[in-house]
């Protein structure tokens, strides 16, 4: 992973922060993985309260790291790549609903 992404939880406040300024917090596809694995842990944890996602430096995430990216080879692999996003994005989503009292945008 090129942005490296920690996770401290203190007093139900779990604090995620996205470490790779040089690249502006690119995520790679492993990055993204370990995000979407981790959010989906916070999400079961019944003590958390809070949860704040951030970036070290100055920027908080640049999107995907488009350079550490690969073409999909085919249509299997389209759609392989397009269920794992569905994944992810779930995951955020049930991370953020159980922490957000009230509707927040996405």
């Amino acid at each position: 992973m090129s942005t490296q992404i920690t996770v401290d939880i203190a007093d139900g406040i779990a604090t995620v922060v996205m470490d790779g300024p040089l690249a502006r917090n690119a995520l790679d596809v492993g990055a993204i993985d370990f995000l979407a694995d981790e959010l989906a842990r916070l999400h079961m944890l019944d003590e958390l309260r809070c949860l704040i996602l951030t970036g070290a430096g100055d920027s908080f995430c640049a999107g995907a790291d488009l350079g550490a990216m690969q073409a999909p080879s085919g249509p299997s692999e389209d759609q392989a790549r397009a269920a794992e996003q569905e994944r992810q994005n779930a995951a955020i989503m049930a991370a953020a609903s159980r922490v957000i009292n009230g509707w927040s945008a996405f």
